[in-house]
């Protein structure tokens, strides 16, 4: 009889737990996948209405003299809380349209992007703010980092791969070679600056130079000071001159 009823209180327990997990695994797909379709309609909506009231729109005069902002351009006559009045683009976040709507509230953000009231109107002297969504609600401020990598010797290069994994020596090397000939365009000039690149390193050869300082700069320099300066000739290589009021000040 326990036993009997143990095992319906297992089974009850493991049923509720099973039932919690499948709604918690929906509502994560509803999150991160749903909204973002339902915000993508809503911000084409939005996107294809501005494009038609600016078309019914005559182009309004420019004023001889332009009204002087104030400290902060959030007046009511600005715009009204929730209308969509400018498109945002970023083609480094990806072809997308993005709508600008006036306010920050949360559901505003799953129309678009929201201006804040307190930053200025684009066209305006002063800073032009607005918040959004990086994950769900269409993510129109979604950006990934690919990582990046750096070069610090022969054979030899440090970086990151999506700014998680570190890498260094001749592997982040190998990387960086690879990755910077990928995101070449044209077949032609993979293949020259491969060519180039083993060229100079089978050879040896400097492919960048920083001159700090040369004989023929000391020259330059002697040669433009006034006759009656008394330093005399100063041998090629060496350390420049100390200026007199440099050395009492030692």
């Amino acid at each position: 009889m326990w036993a009997e009823r143990g095992r319906l209180v297992t089974r009850t327990v493991g049923e509720i737990l099973i039932t919690l997990g499948a709604a918690l695994f929906l509502f994560c797909v509803y999150q991160l996948f749903y909204t973002n379709v339902v915000a993508d309609d809503s911000m084409r909506a939005e996107v294809s209405d501005l494009h038609k009231q600016w078309a019914l729109q005559s182009p309004a005069p420019r004023p001889a003299s332009p009204a002087v902002p104030g400290p902060f351009d959030s007046d009511d006559s600005q715009g009204h809380p929730g209308a969509a009045f400018a498109i945002l683009h970023i083609p480094r976040l990806g072809d997308k349209s993005i709508p600008v709507v006036e306010g920050t509230n949360l559901d505003l953000l799953s129309r678009g992007v929201g201006h804040y009231k307190d930053s200025v109107r684009p066209g305006r002297i002063g800073n032009f703010a607005v918040a959004g969504h990086r994950k769900t609600h269409g993510e129109p401020f979604r950006y990934l980092d690919k990582g990046s990598f750096a070069v610090i010797g022969r054979g030899a290069a440090v970086g990151s791969i999506f700014s998680k994994l570190e890498v260094s020596g001749l592997i982040a090397w190998i990387m960086w070679a690879t990755i910077h000939l990928l995101y070449l365009v044209g077949f032609r000039s993979r293949i020259a600056v491969m060519f180039t690149w083993l060229y100079s390193y089978v050879t040896w050869r400097r492919v960048a130079r920083l001159i700090t300082f040369t004989p023929w700069l000391r020259r330059r320099e002697l040669e433009a000071r006034p006759p009656g300066h008394r330093a005399g000739p100063v041998p090629a290589g060496s350390a420049p001159p100390v200026p007199l009021h440099a050395a009492r000040e030692r």
